[in-house]
Parts: structure tokens; sequence; C-alpha cells
């Protein structure tokens, strides 16, 4: 009797023993799930927030990119403002910057915020709503690269748009030069000009530059390079040569001619209007639209 006993009593406190350690494995695992709840939550709490600063910083990021910083310019005038056109320049590159450092922080706390929206097999109550997030989160991302992308663009416009505008500027200060009859100062300045449209072409590669520049640089450069040789030779009273260049000078010009502001801007519109629809389509979907 006292053996079997002994023996229940053994059998007893086993089976005590088990169902303790399932209950405990019962409470960790009610314990993980809590906590993975509370970590979806914290999660997508995240995801909300960083999503709505994004799309808060849609003004600046969406505004830089529907700007035409030379709109007001008229450059098919003999005179054009260079001053006004260089002052618009420094400020589109600064709001160029403002929104690509957005841009860029954006991204940043997206993707970190994307790591916590995976979940785990404890978050699988939350999973539908942590897809939910992902999705919104996923959107964001787009509508970023998108308006990157663009950015980048406009950014190597303006680089372009530096020598362009100081071969501008000292095409003015030739006509000054012309006036004073200072033909030093002609050939300075024509160099000037000359210089400025070599730094160009040397950065008027598509797609950000449209080929109708490259083309326009290259007959303003043979018609500088004609326009100094016409100064030379009226210099030296070289009569055959003055000819020469003024019949040079006019094939340049009439290059010049057959460039089109209309095909440009519409290469603009076809080029960058896709991303900036995609930028504020995607934003709409990151917002829950």
């Amino acid at each position: 009797m006292a053996d079997s006993a002994v023996v229940h009593k053994r059998r007893f406190g086993s089976r005590w023993l088990i169902i303790g350690a399932i209950a405990l494995l019962f409470v960790l695992v009610i314990a993980a799930v809590l906590t993975g709840a509370a970590a979806a939550s914290g999660a997508i709490q995240d995801a909300d927030k960083t999503v709505k600063t994004t799309i808060d910083h849609q003004k600046t990021v969406g505004s830089t990119l529907a700007t035409d910083p030379f709109k007001d310019i008229d450059f098919k005038s003999q005179n054009p403002d260079m001053v006004a056109a260089k002052s618009a320049l420094a400020a589109y590159e600064s709001q160029i910057s403002r929104a690509r450092a957005l841009v860029k922080a954006d991204r940043a706390r997206l993707l970190a915020v994307e790591q916590g929206l995976a979940g785990s097999v404890f978050t699988i109550p939350e999973r539908a709503t942590l897809d939910q997030r992902r999705h919104r989160v996923e959107a964001a991302l787009t509508a970023l690269e998108k308006a990157q992308r663009a950015l980048d663009l406009n950014q190597k416009v303006a680089d372009f748009a530096h020598p362009f505008f100081d071969a501008m500027a000292a095409l003015e200060a030739f006509n000054k030069s012309i006036q004073a009859n200072d033909i030093a100062g002609m050939l300075s300045q024509l160099q000037a000009a000359q210089d400025g449209v070599n730094k160009a072409l040397d950065l008027a590669k598509p797609p950000a530059i449209p080929p109708q520049f490259e083309r326009l640089l290259t007959s303003f450069n043979f018609l500088l390079t004609d326009m100094q040789g016409l100064l030379n030779a009226a210099q030296a009273h070289d009569a055959a040569g003055v000819q020469r260049y003024l019949e040079a000078g006019r094939g340049a010009v009439n290059g010049l001619s057959e460039y089109d502001p209309q095909t440009v801007d519409k290469y603009y519109t076809e080029l960058l209007g896709p991303l900036r629809d995609a930028y504020q389509t995607n934003l709409r979907v990151a917002a829950g639209a």
C-alpha cells in the first residue's frame, strides 16, 4: 500500500508539473501576444505620424516641382533682364535645396517605420491594419521617389542655367561696348560669352536638357566665333575677312532662329509632368484616399 501511495503521489505531482508548465506557457504566449499588439499599435502610430509629416511637406515640395523660375523673364527681348534672371535662379536653387532636404529626411523616416510594420507571428491579430499602413507608407515612398527624380532633373537645369546666363550677361556687356565703340571691350565680352556657352554645352545632357538647347548653343558658339573673327578682321583692315565672317555669321543666325521655345516647353511638360502627377497621386494614396 505504501509503495502504491508513493507511486500515486509521484504521478499526481508530475501531472501538476505538466499542468503548471502548460499554464506558464499559456501565460507567456498571452504576454507575447499582448506585447506584439502593443508593438503593432506603436508601429501603426509611428507610421501615421511619419506619413502625415511627409504629406505636410507637400506644400514645399509640390510647389517647388510646379515652379517655373523663368516664366517672367523675356528671353526674346533684345535686352533680357539678366539680373532678374540670376536672382530668380538663386531663389529657385534655394527652393530645390529645401525640397531635397525634406524628401531625404522623409524617406529615411518612412523606411524606418516600414520595418516596424513587418510584424511577427504575435501581431497576426493586427495584420490587416499593419498591411494597410504599409501600403500607405509604400505609396509615400513612391511619391518621394518621383519627387526626387524631378528635383534632380531641376537641379541639373539650374546647373546648366548658370553658365548660360553668364553668356547672356556677357552679351549685354558686349552691347554696351558697341555703344562705347570699345573694340577691346567687345572682344573681351565675346570671349566671356563663348566661355559661358562652352560650359553650358558641357552640361547640356539629356534628359535634363533637351536637344534643342544643344543645337541652339552650337549655333550660338559659331556666331560668337564669327563675331570675334569679324572684329579682328576689322581691326586689321581686312575687307575680305570682314565679308567672309559676315556671311558665316548669317548662317549661324539662321541656326539660332530654328530654336523653338514651345518645343522646349512641351519637352519639359512631357518629362516632368508625369513625375509631378505621380507624386501627387501617391500622396493621396498615402493619405488614405
